[in-house]
């Protein structure tokens, strides 16, 4: 399952972040008539139910356009239950009102110099995630802006290997991590005897 997204979610996505309300249906629906297939957007977007709106009224089939969003609740912030996360989940699902959603994954590792419980939060919500895998509601899950000790520390608990590791790359901006570090610790992290 490690790599069955990248077979077939499209390569380039349309981001959503800061486009709301009418402007935002108007915006997807252009982009999807431009060609765009995969929809990238985030609870901390606010734009879900819009983004649904504008897919479902596209007149292109559902399985053709892949959806990615991504939950937490709030910035750096990762849900502390079980329970928190799988109603997060949910209630991005519910905004979106799609029959299904191709990938969700955790926005933000969180802050462990300022959160000793992040570790914790990204445990439980990952967990979370997993549960709505098995009930159908989602194909993949993955998490977002994870470096290399977020991804070899999910191998202690994952069921579930993440997808993909949806990275934010900014050219004049380090993050404090390698960027092939990343990479290597998520290609090689999960092995098969790992898990």
């Amino acid at each position: 399952m490690l790599f069955n997204l990248a077979t077939r979610a499209p390569r380039i996505a349309l981001g959503t972040d800061k486009i709301n309300g009418s402007k935002c249906i108007d915006y997807i629906q252009r982009g999807l008539a431009a060609g765009y297939r995969m929809i990238d957007t985030a609870q901390a977007y606010g734009n879900g139910e819009e983004i649904g709106k504008a897919i479902r009224s596209s007149g292109i089939p559902r399985k053709q356009v892949f959806v990615t969003t991504k939950i937490a609740t709030r910035f750096k912030k990762n849900p502390s239950s079980f329970k928190e996360a799988a109603d997060s989940a949910r209630g991005s699902f519910s905004r979106l009102g799609l029959e299904y959603i191709d990938t969700i994954l955790i926005h933000h590792p969180g802050d462990d110099a300022a959160d000793p419980s992040a570790a914790v939060c990204r445990r439980m919500t990952w967990q979370a995630l997993e549960e709505l895998v098995l009930e159908g509601c989602v194909k993949n899950i993955g998490v977002s802006n994870f470096d290399a000790s977020h991804i070899l520390e999910m191998r202690h608990y994952a069921r579930i290997p993440p997808c993909v590791n949806q990275l934010e790359v900014l050219t004049l901006h380090s993050r404090g991590f390698s960027l092939a570090d990343s990479i290597h610790s998520f290609t090689h992290g999960f092995s098969s005897a790992s898990l």
